[in-house]
């Protein structure tokens, strides 16, 4: 097939569910980030993809402010408008640090308020005050920066606080640019935003950019046919959607048969977790290392790159992700650490080019957890981390001389590819086999 199809197919797909959402959010108040966050999420991965469908939402709610501010209702406006801020900062600390599936349990709930609103929940409650909009504006933030979909939380608001329906549906328009600029600003705080990683060709960005204006567009020549009851409805209906197809996918490395059920318990590294990794960390890299290595030249590399003040630096690094795992939630039996910026090795260059990998730099585990499923599920932990952030394939580098871990990381589908040397203690060349997974 023709490769510049194939890179023209991604921007039609994009073109076409932004020109549908632009017409949604102009007949029912929303609708942009409801099509194009889990569209785009399927394009270039959840983490890339919200942030481009971020950028849209700004795009058309630009468009759509210009087109309806006369009908804008700024008090609730400014009532709902700082807790989007603080949902924002709370949302991108959630797709920086929680769990994959965490983010699944939390974006799902909002699929059973839209439920709840879509079934007349609003006959039996009456939403007044700021309460209700200070909870309404932080869950739309926080909703719109992991999953680019701050409307179902508004929609249940409009509807329980029974809003008139052209008016809440200009008013989004500010909240929805308010919310998606900040969402795009927190995430490059928290170094979330549209990765480095992800190589976004210039045609999707085009699809982006003009998708929701066309959509706009059509819609303003529907909208003056559709009543405001029936609008409201299909708000309501996109509220629904919208979250129910942006939870984050489950990651598509390939999986091995399931043997026994792994009762590790896997988590990102906090700040106090820094000596028990540092402890884990002497007691494992002698156990990996070759015979041949001296003693002495194995506690010089203990001292110097595996020491407390080393681990603290890992993870407060954004670049790194420094991973826990245990029989407990509070146990260190083991660690994983994976690094997003590192510098391929050269193998890893020369069969991919210019496409970014990220690294699976460090898995250890106490030899008493051995054969437990602890090792695998930190990998599987971090590789699902690093695909969200748009990674397409994992390296890593293992001793040539440990047969154990490289029938490990061969079973999980790491491939090699080509050796490295690695220097332990400063002084001793030791030959590594380099390693690539190539994800779904």
């Amino acid at each position: 097939m023709d490769m510049s199809l194939v890179m023209l197919v991604p921007a039609l797909v994009a073109l076409a569910a932004l020109m549908v959402g632009g017409a949604l959010q102009r007949v029912s108040g929303m609708g942009v980030g409801m099509i194009a966050g889990p569209t785009l999420s399927l394009l270039l991965g959840p983490v890339a993809g919200v942030s481009l469908a971020n950028v849209a939402a700004v795009v058309s709610a630009v468009l759509l402010f210009a087109l309806l501010r006369r009908h804008v209702d700024w008090g609730r406006f400014l009532r709902l408008a700082p807790l989007l801020i603080v949902g924002s900062f709370a949302g991108a600390w959630a797709v920086r640090s929680l769990d994959v599936h965490a983010l699944e349990v939390l974006l799902g709930g909002s699929v059973l308020v839209a439920i709840a609103a879509s079934l007349g929940l609003q006959r039996r409650f009456t939403a007044s005050g700021s309460a209700p909009a200070a909870l309404a504006g932080t869950a739309a933030g926080f909703m719109n920066t992991t999953a680019a979909v701050a409307g179902p939380a508004l929609a249940v608001y409009a509807v329980a606080s029974r809003w008139e329906q052209r008016s809440w549906a200009a008013t989004l328009q500010p909240i929805f640019l308010l919310a998606n600029l900040t969402s795009l600003a927190t995430k490059s705080l928290f170094g979330t935003a549209v990765p480095a990683s992800v190589d976004v060709h210039w045609t999707v960005w085009t699809a982006v950019v003009v998708g929701g204006p066309i959509g706009v567009l059509i819609g303003s020549r529907i909208a003056p046919r559709v009543n405001p009851s029936r609008a409201r409805l299909l708000a309501i209906c996109v509220a629904g959607y919208g979250p129910s197809m942006s939870t984050p996918p489950r990651p598509s490395t390939p999986q091995p048969p399931a043997s026994t059920p792994s009762p590790a318990h896997v988590r990102p590294a906090r700040p106090e977790d820094a000596a028990a990794i540092a402890a884990v960390a002497a007691a494992t890299f002698g156990d990996a290392s070759p015979a041949s290595l001296p003693p002495e030249v194995i506690q010089a590399h203990i001292d110097e790159h595996l020491n407390e003040r080393v681990v603290a630096a890992w993870i407060a690094d954004p670049a790194r992700i420094v991973l826990v795992g245990g029989t407990a939630p509070d146990e260190v039996l083991g660690y994983a650490m994976l690094e997003t910026a590192a510098t391929a090795e050269e193998p890893v260059v020369e069969h991919l080019g210019e496409t970014p990998a990220g690294h699976l730099s460090k898995v250890y585990v106490l030899a008493e957890s051995c054969g437990t499923g602890l090792a695998e599920a930190l990998v599987r932990d971090g590789v699902a981390r690093l695909e969200a952030l748009g990674f397409r394939h994992v390296w890593l580098g293992t001793n040539a001389q440990n047969a154990r871990a490289n029938a490990f990381y061969e079973r999980l589908g790491f491939e090699t590819i080509g050796a490295r040397t690695f220097v332990v203690g400063g002084t001793r060349v030791e030959d590594d086999w380099v390693r690539l997974l190539s994800l779904g």
